[in-house]
């Protein structure tokens, strides 16, 4: 009963947007069998995003699993009853979080009700949240596609992507803000925003507040894009905010973005874009992203580079593999 109610509450916490995966010293197929055919069992194999079941150090396995899943190990969270492993976890990767744990199993689920409080707090849970493990799963299908598409642009063109780009709303909110605050790695700026900050911005006409929801012939991913555009004078607007949620780098749904946000403020008679890219510790991936897509930079008095794009020379291409619908834009923009 004590391993069936702890297994609970991992279960409740990967509906709530955690992922699981394994790190288990064990013969693979032994631990699959449990998993699939123990009749108390109430975590499955489909409950897990990843998994690395071997005999090889655990250390070794977490960067692993924080490689294939493209999070950093300070993403890391690892719940182990053995108190060698958890030494060597923390002496070699200190990075991940390992907290001490009970021995006794009848512990296990007040010891992780207590952790989910600490590192797990969650004030709102989105679709995206509660879809996230399936959206993971998804993931390994795309790679295998991947392999056997050969040129990269047919493997585009396989996925079937499709885009809608649509303006922040009461029910976008909080999905928004939550992407402010937990995306570094595909994150020019690093700005974060709480609700109340998206739901001011959205209302001012001097700036507008854009999603980007993608879906594609493995799953739907939600919204995994923001964008946040602050009106400037002389007919320019910057770049407050963009970002892409981790798991879709990679699949160009960054150019169709901004390449849709280029278009439409040329349509309305704005002549230059300015981006930024402020460096933090782990959004070294988007150092060049304005520069590959054709911007200039400027250095102002102080020594800061901006990135600056005149619109009446230069458009962004939207790839031809995504299929873009663009909802109406707020009366105030």
């Amino acid at each position: 009963m004590a391993f069936a109610e702890f297994q609970q509450e991992v279960l409740n916490l990967a509906r709530s947007g955690v992922l699981l995966a394994i790190c288990s010293k064990n013969n693979e197929a032994d631990a699959l069998d449990v998993l699939r055919k123990h009749p108390s069992m109430r975590l499955r194999e489909d409950a897990f995003v990843a998994r690395q079941i071997n005999w090889r150090d655990k250390a070794t396995n977490l960067r692993e699993l924080a490689t294939e899943l493209s999070i950093g190990l300070d993403s890391l969270v690892l719940i182990d009853n053995s108190a060698a492993e958890r030494s060597l976890v923390k002496t070699s990767l200190p990075e991940v979080f390992v907290p001490d744990w009970p021995s006794d199993p009848a512990d296990f689920r007040a010891a992780l009700l207590d952790l989910v409080g600490r590192c797990f707090p969650r004030t709102t849970v989105t679709a995206e949240d509660q879809g996230r493990t399936a959206m993971y799963r998804a993931e390994e299908k795309r790679r295998t596609l991947a392999v056997s598409s050969g040129k990269l642009e047919d493997y585009y063109y396989s996925l079937g992507m499709r885009a809608e780009i649509g303006y922040a709303d009461p029910l976008s909110v909080p999905r928004i803000a939550q992407l402010t605050q937990k995306t570094n790695q595909f994150n020019l700026t690093g700005r974060r925003y709480t609700e109340a900050d998206i739901r001011a911005l959205a209302q001012s006409p001097s700036a507008l507040v854009m999603w980007l929801r993608l879906s594609d012939r493995f799953s739907e991913d939600g919204i995994v894009g923001v964008m946040i555009l602050r009106r400037q004078e002389n007919r320019a607007w910057i770049i407050d905010t963009l970002l892409m949620s981790c798991r879709v780098i990679g699949r160009t749904v960054e150019n169709a973005f901004l390449g849709y946000a280029a278009y439409m403020l040329k349509q309305r008679g704005t002549e230059e874009l300015i981006g930024e890219y402020i460096p933090t510790k782990k959004n070294t991936v988007v150092a060049n992203f304005y520069r590959d897509l054709g911007f200039k930079p400027v250095v102002d008095s102080q020594g800061n580079t901006s990135w600056l794009l005149f619109l009446a020379d230069k458009q962004i291409p939207i790839p031809d593999w995504i299929e873009l619908n663009v909802a109406k834009e707020p009366t105030h923009a």
